[in-house]
């Protein structure tokens, strides 16, 4: 039956057997009351810190990515010079940057779980605690996201005539 049909007899039924005036509330609204509402702003709250997160951290690798191929350009355009290919220029150039952004996706979303877990416990008694593949899923991101930016941002020393590398510095 209609939901407008129910409640006008059941109200009719109240007002019948019970002396209490009748309010309307549903169960579930008196149980939980705002749990749900803080539980999801708290959702929205984690959301957007990640997406922040993971576009600093980007911003971040990629002023790295270019102040390392800066500072190299001339080292760059002697290897070109004496025969090194693309793949063998990305490799020597970011081989330690790789390493260090490797060892902190680790720490990183090994700390980053730890955090959102004891967020949670502080904030709720009972709680669905956070899944590491998340930590490591956005690790991940990341990590695809900064050989991505690596590689094309040593695209264009890689190409550009080594004379003019050569005689910048």
């Amino acid at each position: 039956r209609d939901k407008a049909y129910v409640e006008s007899t059941f109200k009719q039924i109240w007002s019948d057997h019970v002396e209490m005036p009748y309010d309307g509330n549903w169960q579930k609204d008196l149980a939980y009351g705002t749990a749900v509402q803080d539980s999801n702003n708290l959702k929205l709250i984690f959301f957007w810190m990640a997406v922040l997160g993971c576009l600093l951290s980007i911003a971040g690798i990629f002023s790295l990515s270019k102040l390392n191929i800066a500072k190299r350009k001339k080292e760059i355009s002697i290897r070109k010079v004496l025969g090194s290919s693309l793949k063998q220029l990305v490799l020597t150039i970011n081989k330690s940057f790789i390493v260090i952004l490797l060892i902190s996706i680790v720490i990183g979303s090994a700390f980053g779980f730890i955090v959102s877990d004891q967020a949670l416990g502080i904030v709720y008694r009972y709680y669905e605690s956070a899944s590491p593949a998340i930590s490591l899923g956005t690790g991940i991101f990341i990590v695809s996201i900064a050989i991505l930016i690596v590689v094309v941002s040593i695209l264009s020393p890689a190409k550009a005539n080594p004379v003019v590398g050569l005689r910048e510095e």
